[in-house]
């Protein structure tokens, strides 16, 4: 992991295999490579957040609308539950509003 790495070139430094400002250098580098890290996995949670969100949102609607998969025939009642009004702009043309 990267973190590890900070940990192997503070061995070198100790050992005297590299430098103090080496050492630093590198450390700032394998820092600023987590810090990366750390913000795409931020950006990645809350896109799976919004993603659940809308999959839960979907599901809800996919719950709700099962029943209406079994009608053959509409009633005034469900006429009533799915359509708001109905607009007649002329002899060929109409317009629906569903309830929503």
């Amino acid at each position: 992991m990267i973190e590890a790495s900070i940990a192997k070139i503070y061995i070198k430094l100790m050992n005297d295999k590299i430098s103090q400002e080496s050492f630093v250098q590198k450390k700032n580098v394998i820092n600023n490579a987590i810090e990366r890290k750390r913000e795409v996995i931020a950006g990645l949670t809350e896109e799976l957040r919004i993603i659940s969100e809308g999959r839960e949102s979907v599901e809800s609607a996919v719950i709700e609308l099962t029943p209406l998969l079994a009608i053959e025939t509409l009633d005034r009642e469900l006429v009533d539950s799915v359509i708001d009004k109905v607009l007649v702009y002329g002899e060929n043309e109409i317009e629906i509003v569903w309830a929503g």
